[in-house]
């Protein structure tokens, strides 16, 4: 016996009627699906998805996937180049300490001779 109240089809208006006439098994599980990829994405995906431009959706939805894979290549390379500037920004402060350190032992050292 269905519950009386809302889902009584003398007080449902038509949309509330078409909306459960329309929901078959198939849209059922369809939904449950749905609700189970968005739950297993990582939430960056889930943030992106959210909050991502109109213009991003669209370059998404038509990407084809060797598009995807250069994207993800380009990614990976600019991840790379940023250790690498990291990596390269340390050495050249190392550098830089190492010759004004040997500077200031030279200046040091010329200094009692004259």
């Amino acid at each position: 016996m269905p519950p009386k109240g809302i889902f009584d089809p003398d007080e449902m208006t038509d949309v509330q009627k078409a909306f459960w006439i329309g929901l078959t098994d198939q849209r059922v599980a369809d939904i449950w699906d749905a609700a189970g990829f968005i739950a297993d994405l990582k939430p960056e995906a889930r943030d992106l998805l959210r909050n991502a431009d109109k213009s991003t959706l669209k370059f998404l939805e038509r990407a084809r996937p060797e598009e995807i894979n250069q994207l993800q290549r380009s990614i990976k390379l600019m991840d790379a180049a940023k250790l690498w500037t990291k990596v390269l920004w340390f050495l050249l402060t190392g550098a830089l300490l190492t010759i004004l350190d040997v500077w200031q032992k030279i200046a040091v050292f010329l200094k009692i001779k004259t």
